[in-house]
Protein backbone atom coordinates (compact mmCIF):
# COMPACT_ATOMS: atom_id res chain seq x y z
CA UNK A 1 0.00 0.00 0.00
CA UNK A 2 1.40 3.39 -0.99
CA UNK A 3 0.05 6.57 0.55
CA UNK A 4 0.61 10.02 -0.88
CA UNK A 5 -0.97 12.85 1.08
CA UNK A 6 -0.47 16.39 -0.12
CA UNK A 7 -1.29 19.24 2.24
CA UNK A 8 -2.62 22.48 0.82
CA UNK A 9 -0.65 23.85 -2.11
CA UNK A 10 -1.15 27.34 -3.48
CA UNK A 11 -4.76 26.55 -4.41
CA UNK A 12 -7.66 24.90 -2.63
CA UNK A 13 -11.09 23.69 -3.62
CA UNK A 14 -13.83 26.16 -2.70
CA UNK A 15 -17.60 25.94 -2.72
CA UNK A 16 -19.85 28.99 -2.67
CA UNK A 17 -23.45 28.32 -1.67
CA UNK A 18 -26.07 31.01 -2.24
CA UNK A 19 -29.57 30.42 -0.83
CA UNK A 20 -32.45 32.44 -2.29
CA UNK A 21 -35.98 33.13 -1.05
CA UNK A 22 -37.59 31.25 -3.96
CA UNK A 23 -36.57 28.66 -6.55
CA UNK A 24 -37.36 31.26 -9.26
CA UNK A 25 -34.76 33.66 -7.78
CA UNK A 26 -32.26 30.81 -7.63
CA UNK A 27 -32.93 30.01 -11.31
CA UNK A 28 -32.22 33.65 -12.24
CA UNK A 29 -28.98 33.61 -10.21
CA UNK A 30 -27.97 30.30 -11.82
CA UNK A 31 -28.57 31.76 -15.31
CA UNK A 32 -26.65 34.90 -14.35
CA UNK A 33 -23.71 32.78 -13.17
CA UNK A 34 -23.80 30.79 -16.42
CA UNK A 35 -23.70 34.06 -18.40
CA UNK A 36 -20.75 35.24 -16.28
CA UNK A 37 -18.84 32.00 -17.00
CA UNK A 38 -19.49 32.36 -20.76
CA UNK A 39 -18.30 35.98 -20.63
CA UNK A 40 -15.22 34.90 -18.69
CA UNK A 41 -14.55 32.07 -21.19
CA UNK A 42 -14.73 34.50 -24.13
CA UNK A 43 -12.62 37.09 -22.31
CA UNK A 44 -9.90 34.59 -21.40
CA UNK A 45 -9.72 33.36 -25.00
CA UNK A 46 -9.03 36.88 -26.25
CA UNK A 47 -7.17 38.52 -23.36
CA UNK A 48 -5.33 35.59 -21.76
CA UNK A 49 -5.18 34.57 -18.10
CA UNK A 50 -4.21 37.89 -16.47
CA UNK A 51 -7.43 39.78 -16.98
CA UNK A 52 -9.40 42.47 -15.26
CA UNK A 53 -11.92 39.79 -14.28
CA UNK A 54 -9.40 38.68 -11.63
CA UNK A 55 -9.49 34.85 -11.62
CA UNK A 56 -6.75 32.23 -11.58
CA UNK A 57 -9.08 29.47 -12.83
CA UNK A 58 -10.61 28.65 -16.18
CA UNK A 59 -14.43 28.56 -16.51
CA UNK A 60 -14.27 24.95 -17.75
CA UNK A 61 -12.79 23.99 -14.34
CA UNK A 62 -15.77 25.39 -12.45
CA UNK A 63 -18.85 23.44 -11.47
CA UNK A 64 -22.27 24.98 -10.89
CA UNK A 65 -25.38 23.32 -9.57
CA UNK A 66 -28.97 24.44 -9.04
CA UNK A 67 -31.06 22.66 -6.45
CA UNK A 68 -34.42 24.12 -5.41
CA UNK A 69 -33.55 27.53 -3.96
CA UNK A 70 -29.75 27.04 -3.78
CA UNK A 71 -26.97 27.72 -6.26
CA UNK A 72 -23.63 25.98 -5.64
CA UNK A 73 -20.39 26.97 -7.33
CA UNK A 74 -17.18 24.93 -7.00
CA UNK A 75 -13.65 25.59 -8.27
CA UNK A 76 -9.97 25.10 -7.41
CA UNK A 77 -8.46 28.54 -6.80
CA UNK A 78 -6.11 30.59 -4.66
CA UNK A 79 -9.12 32.53 -3.40
CA UNK A 80 -10.11 34.35 -6.59
CA UNK A 81 -13.85 34.21 -5.96
CA UNK A 82 -14.78 37.91 -5.78
CA UNK A 83 -16.41 38.07 -9.23
CA UNK A 84 -18.47 34.92 -8.59
CA UNK A 85 -19.67 36.24 -5.22
CA UNK A 86 -20.57 39.61 -6.77
CA UNK A 87 -22.51 37.85 -9.54
CA UNK A 88 -24.51 35.79 -7.03
CA UNK A 89 -25.11 38.81 -4.76
CA UNK A 90 -26.67 40.74 -7.65
CA UNK A 91 -29.65 38.40 -7.33
CA UNK A 92 -30.10 39.19 -3.60
CA UNK A 93 -29.55 35.87 -1.79
CA UNK A 94 -30.94 35.36 1.71
CA UNK A 95 -27.61 33.81 2.65
CA UNK A 96 -24.28 33.29 0.90
CA UNK A 97 -21.26 31.46 2.24
CA UNK A 98 -17.90 30.25 0.99
CA UNK A 99 -16.42 26.97 2.17
CA UNK A 100 -12.82 25.83 1.76
CA UNK A 101 -13.12 22.14 0.96
CA UNK A 102 -10.66 19.63 2.34
CA UNK A 103 -10.22 15.93 2.58
CA UNK A 104 -9.85 14.14 5.86
CA UNK A 105 -8.49 10.60 5.82
CA UNK A 106 -8.36 8.32 8.83
CA UNK A 107 -5.96 5.39 8.89
CA UNK A 108 -6.56 2.61 11.37
CA UNK A 109 -4.21 -0.31 11.92
CA UNK A 110 -5.34 -3.30 13.99
CA UNK A 111 -2.27 -4.65 15.77
CA UNK A 112 -1.49 -7.34 18.28
CA UNK A 113 -2.21 -6.15 21.82
CA UNK A 114 0.82 -4.45 23.37
CA UNK A 115 2.42 -3.58 20.01
CA UNK A 116 4.21 -0.26 19.64
CA UNK A 117 5.46 1.63 16.59
CA UNK A 118 8.93 0.26 17.44
CA UNK A 119 7.72 -3.38 17.48
CA UNK A 120 5.61 -3.21 14.30
CA UNK A 121 8.53 -4.27 12.03
CA UNK A 122 8.30 -7.71 13.66
CA UNK A 123 4.62 -8.19 12.73
CA UNK A 124 4.11 -6.22 9.48
CA UNK A 125 5.43 -6.69 5.94
CA UNK A 126 8.20 -4.24 4.95
CA UNK A 127 5.88 -2.18 2.70
CA UNK A 128 3.48 -1.60 5.58
CA UNK A 129 6.34 -0.71 7.96
CA UNK A 130 7.35 1.97 5.43
CA UNK A 131 3.75 3.18 5.40
CA UNK A 132 3.72 3.43 9.20
CA UNK A 133 6.92 5.49 9.09
CA UNK A 134 5.40 7.84 6.48
CA UNK A 135 2.23 8.23 8.54
CA UNK A 136 4.24 9.01 11.68
CA UNK A 137 6.22 11.59 9.69
CA UNK A 138 3.08 13.20 8.15
CA UNK A 139 0.59 12.85 11.01
CA UNK A 140 2.66 12.26 14.16
CA UNK A 141 2.49 9.34 16.55
CA UNK A 142 -0.71 7.33 16.33
CA UNK A 143 -3.45 7.43 18.91
CA UNK A 144 -3.68 4.00 20.53
CA UNK A 145 -7.20 2.66 20.94
CA UNK A 146 -8.08 -0.50 22.84
CA UNK A 147 -11.36 -2.32 22.26
CA UNK A 148 -11.55 -5.44 24.41
CA UNK A 149 -8.69 -7.66 23.34
CA UNK A 150 -8.06 -5.65 20.18
CA UNK A 151 -5.62 -2.75 19.83
CA UNK A 152 -5.71 -0.14 17.05
CA UNK A 153 -3.30 2.58 15.94
CA UNK A 154 -5.21 5.56 14.52
CA UNK A 155 -3.86 8.41 12.39
CA UNK A 156 -5.77 11.33 10.86
CA UNK A 157 -4.65 13.35 7.84
CA UNK A 158 -6.36 16.59 6.84
CA UNK A 159 -5.31 18.30 3.64
CA UNK A 160 -6.29 19.42 0.20
CA UNK A 161 -5.78 16.08 -1.45
CA UNK A 162 -5.08 12.57 -0.38
CA UNK A 163 -4.35 9.79 -2.79
CA UNK A 164 -4.34 6.19 -1.70
CA UNK A 165 -2.95 3.55 -4.00
CA UNK A 166 -2.64 -0.18 -3.59
CA UNK A 167 -0.57 -2.06 -6.13
CA UNK A 168 -0.84 0.81 -8.63
CA UNK A 169 -4.64 0.91 -8.44
CA UNK A 170 -6.03 4.26 -7.38
CA UNK A 171 -8.82 4.25 -4.86
CA UNK A 172 -10.92 7.28 -5.63
CA UNK A 173 -12.14 9.65 -2.94
CA UNK A 174 -15.69 8.57 -3.73
CA UNK A 175 -14.77 5.18 -2.26
CA UNK A 176 -15.38 5.79 1.41
CA UNK A 177 -13.59 2.77 2.84
CA UNK A 178 -10.71 0.47 2.02
CA UNK A 179 -9.35 -2.49 3.96
CA UNK A 180 -6.24 -4.61 3.65
CA UNK A 181 -5.76 -7.66 5.85
CA UNK A 182 -2.73 -9.66 6.87
CA UNK A 183 -2.17 -12.48 9.29
CA UNK A 184 -1.58 -10.27 12.34
CA UNK A 185 -2.88 -6.89 11.21
CA UNK A 186 -5.64 -5.07 9.33
CA UNK A 187 -5.45 -1.64 7.64
CA UNK A 188 -8.62 0.35 7.38
CA UNK A 189 -8.74 3.69 5.54
CA UNK A 190 -11.82 5.93 5.74
CA UNK A 191 -12.46 9.16 3.85
CA UNK A 192 -14.42 11.60 5.97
Amino acid sequence: MIVKCRPSSHSDDYTIIARYATPKQAERAFSGLQRFLIKLQNHKQTAGWNTSLDTDWHPAEAGINLQKNEVKFQVNTDGFLKQVALTLKRFKPKKIRSIEDHIEVRFSLKTPRGATVATLPFTLPDKDVQLVRKLVKMCGEPAIRNEGRKQFFDWKFVGQAAKICEEKEDIETESRKMEKKGRHYRWSVNYC
